[in-house]
């Protein structure tokens, strides 16, 4: 698996700390959590985990969620995940990776519809017009653009978004948008 911040192997290696009732409890509350089973009150509410120190429990909980969502995010397979945990007891290694596959179908369903991603941009349709007066001013002649863009969101589904704007309302849009893929342009670079 791809590096894990340096926090979430410091929370896990506390596991150390848990008997193996509380790691199943922690590791079975974690997974509910995340393929949105319970609330995260359940988690700190379980009586297996009561005579845990709050501070510690919080911290080995968000590592294993961060391990989880980042091994469900790149389909890691049970070898890769005992691979990241050799330093953790091999029978608390295997208990979560028994969980870990027995969630994973259901987990990576809901990862897969989770998204952050704006609708793209498919179509674009624009018209010029003149605009002599309006009910507000008796004369305004002003050149006025109407701008129609047809996006699709990943579950496919067609949305319309239409505006007006004037001529330096159209550079200034035109500008940031340049603006931002020269800045995408560049992280790309340092990326690569």
């Amino acid at each position: 698996m791809d590096k894990l911040a340096d926090e979430i192997f410091t929370g896990l290696q506390l596991l150390d700390k848990f008997d193996a009732s509380q790691v199943t409890t922690l590791v079975e509350q974690s997974l509910k959590v995340i393929s949105k089973e319970a609330s995260e009150d359940t988690v700190f509410a379980s009586p297996a985990l009561q005579k845990v120190d709050a501070i510690q429990l919080k911290q080995v909980y968000s590592s294993l969620v961060g391990l989880l969502l980042h091994a469900y995010k790149l389909n890691a397979d049970v070898m890769e995940l005992e691979s990241t945990l050799e330093f953790i007891d091999k029978e608390k290694v295997k208990l979560l990776t028994k969980r870990y596959t027995e969630y994973a179908p259901k987990i990576r369903n809901i990862l897969s519809t989770t998204t952050f991603n704006f609708p793209h941009i498919v179509d674009t349709k624009w018209r010029l017009d003149y605009l002599v007066k309006s009910d507000t001013l008796e004369r305004v002649n002003a050149p006025i653009y109407f701008i129609k863009l047809k996006t699709i969101t990943n579950e496919g589904k067609v949305n319309f978004v239409e505006f007006t704007c004037t001529m330096e309302q159209l550079e200034d849009l035109l500008v940031k948008i340049e603006d931002a893929e020269a800045s995408l342009e560049r992280v790309r670079e340092k990326l690569l």
